[in-house]
């Protein structure tokens, strides 16, 4: 849902676990904003007059259209004059349109804070809701975590009663959040695979009718990995264990400068230079010195280097790297916990601009890194999906760089739900989570007990290792020696039996996710 006012623009979320369980329940839900000189807004969730949360704010020049066509509001972008609206408190409401002809509900001669627009909408049992709205520029976003089934009637408070709230495209949906989101699986489809038509012919074009074609992914280009630290280096255990899942990682602690020059003067990279020796062994690539390095840890939270060198110290960094590899700027708490407004998605976007604007670091090639320390609560996912959309407009790839869930009853669920949300999201290029097996020490999210059989969580993650890869098939052609399949992006490994002489033509196949071609050609000798 989209609404703005006064020209200004946030973006907010919290869920409200003070609502009652009682089934049918019909209660208030108000977001209030506060206007001081016309400028700065603090908006707030209140429930029984409790506030619940406070968020985020920014700016827009241009409304955008609601979100998944309205969701569960009626009329989201007023296109039937205000049915389905009505005024909340006193005070009335008219319609207004734009010189560009876009519509909206102005609440005015208003008198009270709470004067204003609304509409009642019904919340369903086990849904995750979200919340959006806009003006000429104020862009309020809101998550709930509903358990229970209700009536909700949401509205604006302003508490200057001299100005008009207008609202525009407004959006109010119903999120699951359970398996089965029907937007990741929309997402998952369009963003992660593609539909292919495999042709295969002989040297005279003429079809190779009833081949038998079949397919293995060798390679996924979605970048899934996990942490190592130097346990790895000695215990063959902890060597299989990851080498017959991951091909991705990144070094928990051991090329930091701490472990790399314990005393001042003396560098030791005998630990680092192992365990990379172990990943190249097995094919993994590493963050942090083959794919891509982070530049620049936690800027948003602190400024060590700043602080030492002067203010421009972490932008001068990213000019000294090597400017063929993609470097990141890396964060806790821009995607996992709105209450951090430090680490917030636009403080996270402006401070990144800033970086990127200094001498020398133009055309340079940058990235996003969110950590994703996630606590042992229900994850806020509406929330982690505005923060990535808000991040994506960079157009710049992002990574969740160190996911884990704090322990507790609901772990293995939480993580479930934290990786698919990453993995359906268009902007993210990859994820690597701090997790492992007990005897490596990973006691936050442990996926292998000491004897390295998989906790609840590691059944997690082999469950979304084997589904987030195409299944080695085998599929006879038609009378037009073609095929089609849906594969994940990726590397793969075509057979092509010929039934006839039973010949058998080996090729390497590379499924790019901006490879429109549709059909794929393939020849073989009689």
């Amino acid at each position: 849902m989209r609404i703005s006012i006064g020209g200004h623009s946030i973006r907010a979320f919290s869920y409200d676990y003070s609502a009652t369980t009682e089934a049918s329940r019909s209660f208030s839900f108000q977001c209030f904003v506060d206007f001081k000189q016309y400028g700065t807004i603090s908006p707030y969730i209140y429930y029984q007059e409790k506030k619940i949360e406070t968020f985020l704010e920014q700016c827009l020049i241009e409304p955008q259209r609601a979100q998944y066509g309205g969701g569960i509001v009626a009329n989201p972008e007023f296109t039937y004059s205000l049915e389905g609206w009505t005024v909340y408190g006193e005070g009335a409401i008219r319609e207004g349109i734009s010189k560009d002809g876009n519509k909206y509900i102005i609440a005015h001669s208003r008198t009270q804070s709470l004067d204003s627009a609304s509409q009642t909408v019904q919340f369903e049992e086990g849904n995750l809701y979200g919340f959006s709205a806009m003006d000429a520029g104020l862009f309020l976003k809101v998550a709930s975590l509903q358990t229970f089934q209700a009536l909700l009637r949401f509205c604006l408070r302003a508490r200057t009663q001299t100005v008009e709230i207008w609202i525009t495209m407004s959006h109010y949906n119903p999120l699951p959040w359970s398996n089965g989101d029907p937007h990741e699986d929309e997402n998952i489809h369009k963003e992660r695979k593609r539909k292919v038509r495999f042709q295969v012919t002989y040297a005279n074009k003429t079809a190779v009718e009833g081949a038998l074609i079949s397919i293995k992914q060798t390679q996924s280009s979605f970048l899934f990995g996990c942490g190592m630290n130097h346990y790895i280096v000695e215990n063959v255990d902890y060597q299989n264990w990851f080498a017959s899942r991951f091909r991705y990682t990144t070094f928990t602690n051991e090329m930091k400068w701490y472990s790399t020059e314990k005393k001042q003067g003396q560098e030791n990279y005998t630990v680092a230079d192992a365990m990379v020796r172990f990943a190249k062994q097995n094919g993994s690539s590493i963050r942090g010195q083959l794919i891509a390095w982070d530049v620049m840890n936690e800027n948003l939270h602190f400024s060590f280097y700043e602080d030492k060198l002067g203010e421009d110290a972490s932008a001068e960094y990213f000019s000294m790297l090597d400017p063929g590899t993609r470097l990141f700027m890396k964060e806790y708490n821009t995607i996992e916990d709105c209450t951090d407004e430090a680490a917030n998605p636009f403080n996270y976007k402006k401070r990144l601009e800033e970086i990127l604007s200094c001498p020398g670091n133009q055309g340079i090639l940058a990235g996003i890194g969110v950590q994703g320390h996630f606590s042992s609560d229900q994850p806020n996912l509406a929330y982690m999906r505005a923060s990535l959309d808000i991040l994506a407009t960079t157009g710049l790839p992002i990574w969740l760089t160190k996911v884990d869930v704090g322990r507790g009853p609901n772990q293995a669920e939480y993580l479930e739900q934290v990786l698919r949300e990453g993995y359906s999201h268009p902007g993210v290029e990859g994820i690597i989570m701090f997790v492992g097996p007990a005897i490596a020490g990973f006691n936050v999210t442990t996926l292998a007990d000491k004897d390295f059989k998989n906790t609840p969580s590691g059944d997690v993650v082999d469950k979304l290792i084997d589904e987030w890869k195409y299944k080695p098939t085998e599929i006879k052609a038609d009378s037009e020696g073609s095929i089609e399949v849906s594969l994940f992006h990726g590397d793969y490994n075509i057979t092509i039996k010929d039934a006839v002489s039973n010949s058998l033509t080996r090729w390497n196949y590379n499924m790019i996710e901006d490879d429109t071609t549709g059909t794929v050609h393939i020849h073989i000798n009689a």
